[in-house]
């Protein structure tokens, strides 16, 4: 599995004031695209466990938006994200 080239589109576009250019919106793009598959969810580093909480690989998942891991991480906690702990490669 890959991602499809739609998604590719909506994760690499800069960030401006459009909604649709927001880290938010691609990171629910993803979370929808994933939905609870565990072969998506290792491929792009990301599991969402309902009601509010996220599971990252960092090397993974930056490569998906195509940015550093600084970058990711530093828009995680722009967007009121709270890291609580490490297990395994998995950041939660």
């Amino acid at each position: 599995t890959s991602l499809p080239p739609e998604l590719i589109k909506i994760l690499t576009t800069k960030s401006s004031k459009k909604e649709s250019s927001k880290f938010t919106y691609k990171l629910n793009a993803l979370i929808n695209w994933i939905n609870n598959d565990t072969e998506k969810q290792n491929l792009v580093g990301l599991k969402y466990q309902p009601p509010n909480r996220l599971e990252i690989k960092k090397n993974s998942l930056a490569a998906s938006f195509q940015v550093q891991i600084d970058s990711l991480m530093l828009n995680f906690r722009r967007n009121g994200f709270t890291f609580l702990n490490k297990t395994d490669d998995w950041s939660i």
